[in-house]
C-alpha cells in the first residue's frame, strides 16, 4: 500500500529532477514536453514489443 502510494510520488519528483539544459532539450518552451513526448514513445514502443512476444495481454 505505502509503494502504491509512493510510485506516483517519485515519477513526479523524478521528472520535474531531470537535469535537460545539458541535452540542450531545456533550451526552448517544449523542453519538457518533447522529454516526456520521449519517455512515452519509449513506454508504447515497450508495451507493443512485450505485446507481440505474448508476455502481456490475452495469452494465445
Amino acid at each position: 500500500v505505502i509503494g502504491s502510494i509512493m510510485l506516483p510520488l517519485s515519477l513526479i519528483a523524478a521528472i520535474f529532477g531531470m537535469n535537460v539544459s545539458a541535452f540542450g532539450a531545456g533550451e526552448g518552451d517544449l523542453g519538457l514536453t518533447e522529454i516526456l513526448l520521449l519517455m512515452a514513445g519509449f513506454a508504447g514502443i515497450m508495451l507493443f514489443y512485450f505485446y507481440r512476444k505474448g508476455w502481456i495481454g490475452p495469452q494465445k
